[in-house]
């Protein structure tokens, strides 16, 4: 979409460009426009530019899953938790000045200092996209858990199916249920074991990173 067939960009692309951020991020942040959920997009797009902010490694694992599952959303997974994790810290630290926040909850509040800025200059661009008409439905409609869903497929439109993994049966080379990705390739990985989908057996499940363990 991005590119026409002569190798030109398009004026999505152009668009695009102007995010100056993942191009998935991109397209995901111009289509919550028509989608309502343009809030959402942008604390999104925010948070899975940083660095993950929770503080973790292999001795406080359990720690860290328990200071994720404090954020997190009711039939959602850890990109709504991203999003609500945000929304509380700028309730918090950005509104509240609360210093503490940030240690109580096991978060690297540097790098969530980053993901506001960064939150900020998107704002300021998709603004600039509109010639500047701040009429606009930030809200979401309803609580995160209904938005989340309008969301999630416009990841599936930008090219996210391209990082979704299907449950698979089991598998006889492993000792838990593998996943087939959307390519059709078989994966013997999993959710990471610091994701709050560890050790849960769903359907399908939206990636955005790789990691190796």
């Amino acid at each position: 979409d991005s590119i026409c067939r002569m190798m030109c960009i398009t004026e999505l692309g152009r668009k695009m460009s102007s995010m100056g951020v993942d191009p998935a991020l991109a397209k995901m942040l111009i289509l919550s426009l028509d989608h309502g959920c343009t809030r959402d997009a942008l604390d999104l797009a925010a948070m899975l530019s940083i660095r993950d902010p929770f503080y973790y490694n292999k001795n406080n694992r359990d720690e860290c899953k328990e200071n994720k599952r404090n954020f997190m959303v009711p039939g959602a997974g850890d990109h709504a938790m991203l999003i609500n994790l945000y929304r509380e810290y700028f309730e918090n630290v950005i509104k509240k000045n609360n210093r503490k926040w940030c240690r109580q909850n096991g978060i690297m509040g540097r790098n969530l200092w980053q993901g506001h800025l960064l939150r900020k200059e998107l704002h300021g661009k998709i603004i600039r996209l509109c010639n500047g008409n701040t009429d606009l439905s930030w809200s979401t409609v309803g609580d995160l858990s209904d938005s989340w869903f309008a969301l999630a497929r416009i990841l599936l439109d930008v090219g996210m199916v391209k990082k979704a993994t299907f449950h698979a049966m089991r598998n006889r080379f492993v000792s838990d249920y593998s996943y087939t990705t959307a390519s059709g390739k078989i994966s013997l990985a999993g959710p990471h074991p610091g994701s709050l989908l560890d050790s849960t057996r769903i359907p399908v499940i939206l990636y955005s990173r790789v990691h190796s363990t």
